[in-house]
């Protein structure tokens, strides 16, 4: 198996075993489904989801084989991180998010969640908008923001003489490193989770 199958693979097995379609597909919050004539307000079903796990596995590869050397580490780290994020469901995905309290604060958009004003852009001159409509974009802004997080917070610390590991997310979960403990923790308490799936269960998309 080529090493992009594999990694897709991997990640497709833990999605499934972490959040199983049919469980995640019944509790999901309703999306605006706009592939029709008209936008429709609906539920996802299984199977649409169980699809989109094939299309963020094989995306979230693609970006980690280009950008950080094909790293299960940071595969686990970011899907830990979506699966925190927004638990991969349909409105946050496809946009606009469900109108409820607490829902994309700050104007977060994607799986990611990620954190823009209206004015800024990545290093790559994406908006906030561009990242919202394309998953390879906020994949490969949140793949940034992970490894500039876990490098920065990893500097602090060793500034500071301490060492607090489940830390070193604290910067992509807060913007700092100083706050955002215990998201960090929970983001890599479920990268542990994804970690744990075996290799040969992965699932080929």
């Amino acid at each position: 198996m080529d090493p992009l199958a594999a990694l897709a693979g991997w990640l497709i097995a833990a999605m499934v075993r972490i959040l199983p379609p049919d469980a995640a597909a019944a509790t999901a919050l309703p999306f605006t489904d706009g592939s029709g004539a008209a936008p429709v307000v609906r539920g996802e079903t299984a199977e649409e989801r169980r699809a989109r796990y094939d299309v963020i596995g094989l995306l979230t590869a693609g970006v980690v084989l280009e950008d950080a050397g094909g790293s299960y580490d940071v595969a686990a780290q970011a899907l830990g991180a979506f699966i925190h994020e927004s638990r991969l469901d349909p409105d946050v995905y496809y946009g606009p998010c469900a109108k409820m309290k607490g829902r994309c604060p700050g104007g977060a958009v994607c799986i990611a969640q990620i954190e823009m004003a209206s004015w800024e852009r990545t290093r790559e001159g994406w908006s906030r908008v561009d990242i919202a409509r394309d998953p390879e974009k906020c994949i490969r802004e949140a793949v940034r923001r992970l490894r500039g997080s876990v490098g920065k917070c990893a500097r602090e610390q060793r500034a500071a003489g301490v060492s607090k590991p489940l830390w070193l997310l604290s910067a992509y979960a807060s913007g700092n490193c100083d706050n955002g403990h215990q998201a960090s923790a929970e983001i890599l308490g479920i990268a542990w989770r994804v970690a744990m799936t075996p290799r040969q269960a992965a699932t080929a998309p």
